[in-house]
């Protein structure tokens, strides 16, 4: 009894003792995991992106709302009635009637000061016979402003039937009706398409005309002087008409102060001799001599 008891008791302990040997390792087995992965958080760079680019969208918010308030706020401005133009004033006009400057620049009582196109307006001006430069200005609340500079005419064109006045470059600015208004010197010889786009040899002609006009006496070239004609040529060149000299005076091309002194000398010449008043034509355009032609001689 007692031996079975022992024996049964060593089985016992040796169950036990294996037992103990396996569960370290089961525990073991248990206990080992995986380790854990942790989520990755956003890098420094991609943090300064997303906040550079919330501002940038914050911006543009900003300045859409405050756009449109503002474009809101000038639409009701441009419409409103104590904006509108009360008084114009006009400067530098000497001869374009003010009502016509005002028609053309399309202002009137109900034109609202903030609308008024001032680009659009100058362009419309200078496109005017004889306003060489124009600008538009606004005084708020109520006012407008508007400064001229007009041509200064140096010379009137005769051209087929109708006169143009020119300006010092010898340029067209404005046609004329029938007759003139101011007593300038008078260019003839041209054609309207010479007027409108001189070719080299009409071009040279009316440099040299600008030319001649500058040796001349002031008081001879001025308003009520006593030039009175230009006459160009293309074989001859120039030609003189005085009004207090019969004769028509060939001036030719060139070194016009030695053509005019000789010119003095030979009125002098024909005065002592008492035969200017039958003189036809003084002949300046050949350098070695001069040619007078008397009334009764034969060409």
């Amino acid at each position: 009894m007692f031996k079975l008891s022992a024996k049964k008791g060593s089985l016992t302990k040796g169950r036990v003792e294996k037992a103990r040997s396996v569960s370290p390792r089961l525990n073991r087995q248990k206990v080992k995991r995986r380790p854990s992965q942790k989520p990755k958080g956003m890098s420094p760079a991609g943090k300064a992106f997303w906040k550079g680019l919330f501002r940038v969208f914050a911006m543009a918010v900003i300045t859409l709302l405050v756009s449109g308030g503002l474009l809101a706020a000038y639409a009701s401005l441009a419409t409103h009635p104590g904006f509108q133009v009360k008084r114009a004033e006009i400067k530098g006009v000497k001869r374009l009637p003010e009502l016509e400057i005002l028609r053309t620049a399309g202002i009137g009582s109900r034109t609202n000061i903030l609308s008024l196109p001032v680009g659009a307006i100058e362009k419309k001006l200078t496109e005017m016979s004889w306003v060489r430069e124009a600008s538009v200005n606004r005084v708020l609340p109520d006012q407008v402003r508007i400064t001229i500079k007009e041509y200064e005419p140096k010379q009137l064109a005769l051209v087929e039937g109708g006169f143009y006045y020119l300006d010092a470059a010898m340029r067209a600015f404005a046609p004329m009706g029938v007759a003139p208004s101011l007593d300038l010197p008078l260019l003839t010889g041209l054609t309207k398409a010479d007027l409108v786009d001189p070719d080299d040899d009409v071009r040279a002609l009316l440099d040299a005309s600008l030319e001649l006009l500058n040796c001349l006496p002031a008081k001879e070239k001025k308003a009520g002087g006593s030039l009175s004609e230009i006459h160009l040529d293309r074989v001859w060149g120039l030609s003189l008409v005085f009004s207090d000299l019969f004769p028509t005076v060939r001036i030719g091309r060139g070194d016009f102060k030695t053509r005019l002194a000789r010119l003095e000398k030979v009125k002098s010449d024909l005065l002592r001799r008492q035969e200017l008043k039958r003189v036809l034509l003084i002949d300046l355009s050949d350098e070695r001599r001069v040619f007078v032609r008397l009334r009764g001689d034969s060409l």
